[in-house]
């Protein structure tokens, strides 16, 4: 529960443990926490898909992405902005807000025929985040390896665009970076989302359905201390 992962993360700071035996810990017990339901879990988001068969094969495609992803938090170390989403579930969280806003985002790209791909590639980009048992074989990140994956199971051959946007969806810090607009769109929508953009969830009424925060409530170092300012104005993407 989050108090155990609170404990485990206080654990790390003080050097107990490292953070792989913290993401590992963490993992091993999401393992083991129940089956979800598909539609309970993003039934909203994959309502927003227009084309019925997509939608339809996304729910036996979500079943089919590994336990750990419907329970663990956003970062295992407590790095995204919005607090809630480095708790328990908050990778769900993310993933379900990354396909609000990747939707909306093709717009000014003059792409927004793709919405329903950005939406697919939102609620996927990070299912197989510490790969398919808790370890990401060497010589991938998690987007290259998710890539690779639907490829090998031959999935979206008909819309590779999504696998592509998933593969660059960690920009200049992915071993893949974007090239087309659609890749750099996608990853803008999730970029923004682990900063902190936070689209409301379930029947939001806004017009918008966007708020920002520009306040780090999760805890987390700053990107912008001084131990990550010769690194970039966001230092290095950390998980």
């Amino acid at each position: 529960d989050n108090r155990e992962l609170g404990y485990l993360r206080r654990q790390r700071i003080e050097g107990k443990i490292t953070v792989k035996e913290l993401k590992d810990r963490v993992i091993a017990s999401c393992q083991k926490m129940p089956v979800v339901d598909v539609h309970t879990a993003c039934g909203s988001e994959l309502a927003l898909i227009k084309d019925k068969g997509l939608r339809d094969y996304m729910y036996i495609l979500l079943k089919r992405i590994p336990r750990y992803f419907w329970h663990v938090p956003a970062s295992v170390i407590g790095f995204h902005e919005t607090y809630t989403d480095n708790l328990m579930g908050g990778l769900l969280v993310h993933s379900r807000k990354v396909a609000r806003v990747a939707q909306k985002i093709g717009d000014p790209y003059g792409i927004a025929y793709l919405s329903d791909d950005f939406v697919v590639a939102g609620l996927l980009h990070d299912g197989l985040k510490y790969g398919l048992n808790g370890i990401v074989p060497k010589g991938d990140d998690h987007a290259t390896f998710a890539a690779s994956w639907l490829e090998e199971n031959s999935i979206f051959d008909d819309r590779p665009q999504i696998r592509d946007m998933i593969r660059t969806h960690l920009g200049r810090w992915g071993l893949s970076k974007p090239n087309t607009d659609a890749e750099m769109a996608f990853h803008l929508a999730d970029f923004v989302v682990s900063r902190g953009a936070s689209p409301a969830l379930d029947g939001a009424t806004s017009k918008s359905g966007m708020k920002f925060s520009s306040k780090n409530t999760s805890g987390a170092r700053s990107r912008t201390s001084s131990s990550s300012k010769s690194k970039g104005k966001y230092g290095r993407r950390r998980y």
